[in-house]
């Protein structure tokens, strides 16, 4: 750097442990375990023992504001906690459009992971709700079909029938435990990243890469709210308290005027084959099973 910050110091061998006890810190002030982590993660980087190199290494550094935005909230937080002088940047994330893939790509996607991820990801795609909630979910939230989800982020408790696909999904898992997911959500994400990458890779579209786990959310908010034009709907399938969170996650993109090219199966065997093909499942009438898929 050009420069050299100077300002109040702490002992450079110090903030690990000072770490510690401000994870400790944001235990007993009642913040969940996912948010302590995201803190500390978005901290260990930065050379905490001087304030002002820290803001320069934020400034310097290639990423998005939000996330910039995100940090210098933590750095707040934390010198507040050491009770040091911190003045903090300011950052302002800029509102863009969220990506929606196409039904195709998360068909592919899904068909392509291993079965817990895939399990996981098609109970996000069926039910938009978050990561963090999908987590938590233990064997006995499941009963008859029904799939009872405990909130986070202070929203509300919600229930979902699931499909028999989905339903064959998770019965199929190891129950290892008391969660249907028992692995470190940290190290989970990181290897649906790799896997997510490899598949991109084997497709030949790059656009997988934009699937994130969040995305699911997105396109199930945006989806049910251009099949009923019903706000409130959607906001109590997300379980929002208030309609202003709602908006953001309703995209202002045309689900009706799509194209698409019909199939239709006689057999499991052609099913197998047209999901295999990206087709999604529809209806079945006269004994006949009919998919779709977008042209």
């Amino acid at each position: 750097m050009g420069s050299n910050p100077t300002g109040p110091t702490i002992n450079p061998h110090a903030p690990n442990s000072q770490l510690v006890n401000y994870g400790l810190f944001l235990r007993r002030e009642g913040y969940r375990p996912s948010t302590i982590e995201r803190h500390l993660r978005s901290l260990k980087s930065l050379p905490l023992h001087n304030p002002d190199l820290a803001k320069q290494q934020l400034a310097d550094s290639d990423a998005a504001e939000s996330t910039k935005e995100v940090v210098a909230n933590s750095l707040a937080k934390y010198y507040a906690f050491l009770k040091i002088p911190f003045s903090k940047p300011i950052y302002r994330r800029v509102e863009r459009n969220i990506f929606l893939p196409y039904e195709e790509e998360v068909v592919q996607l899904i068909s392509e992971l291993p079965r817990s991820k895939a399990a996981f990801c098609q109970l996000l795609r069926e039910t938009g709700c978050r990561a963090g909630e999908a987590f938590q979910l233990k064997w006995t939230d499941l009963s008859n079909g029904v799939v009872s989800i405990t909130p986070e982020k202070h929203s509300k408790p919600r229930q979902f029938q699931l499909s028999p696909k989905l339903l064959s999904m998770l019965n199929s898992l190891p129950k290892k435990g008391t969660r249907i997911w028992s692995a470190n959500p940290h190290h989970f994400c990181d290897n649906f990243y790799r896997q997510r990458k490899a598949i991109a890779e084997k497709l030949g579209n790059p656009r997988v890469n934009g699937i994130h786990f969040h995305t699911f959310r997105h396109l199930k908010a945006s989806r049910e709210y251009h099949r009923t034009k019903d706000l409130v709907y959607v906001q109590r399938l997300l379980g929002h308290r208030s309609i202003a969170t709602t908006l953001k996650y309703i995209q202002l993109q045309s689900f009706e005027n799509e194209e698409f090219v019909c199939k239709m199966a006689k057999s499991l065997s052609e099913a197998s084959s047209l999901i295999e093909a990206g087709f999604e499942y529809v209806t079945e009438l006269d004994g006949v099973r009919l998919f779709r898929k977008r042209k």
